[in-house]
């Protein structure tokens, strides 16, 4: 026991001083108990492990790919990358075994070149899904010796309730020669004759020939009219066709129940750009 004396009292054991390689790097007050693995920082507690990751800006994890030299390399830098290689192993498992996207559908090549002349054509040319009836029925073909493109017509007329299908007319065929085979005195056409009789009473010069715009609101339909003594490949230019054309044949009376669009300059264009069909891709 110290003896009580007039004087203060020294402490007979005083705390030794903490040598340098032991301190807290952050505080310099406690002896250090952990090592940050990313920049190897020695710290005593949790807060000065915080506060050193925010005044350097530390994310406080070991750098899987750094160098480490054979020196330095311990068990612990052993472990890192078993578990690295391990991890990187499962990715590449998982990947194995996802479902690689599909490529895009693609076309076969004789109807890729059929799309591909419609387009050199102007047509705005759109193909439905496989399975669609319409894509069953099309039959329109890209003659490639002939450089022309036959289509399959859908003829509509509407005061008969009647329907016809041309499966291979040539572009270059006037759209009244089209018309004038079914409604003409021919072997074994009297049937359709007579369903048609309203038409030929009317005459070819007085019927009109209309082509819906496609992309239109259901309930506000707008035709094309079309013009019944140029050719096909005209009067399909800067149109959307999809499939294949459909065109309504009209009596003289039933023009006011139809709302016919002003196609007059596009008729224009379309006859300035007319031209030979080129026998050079």
């Amino acid at each position: 026991m110290p003896v009580a004396t007039g004087e203060l009292a020294v402490p007979s054991d005083p705390t030794p001083a903490i040598p340098p390689e032991q301190q807290c790097h952050q505080c310099h007050e406690l002896v250090h108990r952990y090592r940050c693995p990313a920049c190897d920082m020695r710290t005593c507690s949790l807060a000065c492990t915080n506060a050193h990751k925010q005044e350097k800006a530390c994310t406080g994890k070991r750098s899987r790919t750094e160098m480490v030299t054979l020196s330095d390399f311990t068990e612990r830098q052993l472990l890192s990358d078993y578990k690295f290689l391990e991890e990187a192993a499962r990715l590449h498992d998982v990947a194995q075994r996802s479902e690689a996207p599909r490529p895009a559908r693609q076309l076969p090549l004789g109807l890729q070149n059929f799309v591909d002349e419609a387009q050199r054509r102007g047509i705005k040319y759109e193909l439905l899904p496989p399975g669609m009836q319409r894509r069953k029925q099309n039959s329109s073909r890209f003659d490639r010796r002939s450089r022309t493109i036959f289509w399959h017509i859908h003829w509509h007329f509407p005061a008969a309730n009647e329907s016809v299908h041309d499966l291979r007319v040539s572009e270059q065929t006037p759209l009244k020669q089209i018309l004038q085979q079914h409604i003409s005195l021919a072997p074994g056409n009297s049937f359709k004759r007579h369903a048609l009789r309203l038409y030929i009473e009317a005459g070819l010069k007085n019927l009109q020939i209309l082509m819906r715009k496609e992309h239109c609101p259901a309930n506000k339909p707008e035709f094309h009219q079309l013009d019944i003594d140029k050719f096909l490949r005209q009067q399909l230019s800067s149109k959307v066709v999809i499939e294949f054309p459909v065109l309504i044949v009209l009596l003289p009376e039933e023009e006011k129940k139809y709302s016919i669009m002003q196609d007059a300059a596009d008729d224009r264009d379309n006859d300035a750009r007319e031209a030979p069909v080129s026998t050079i891709l």
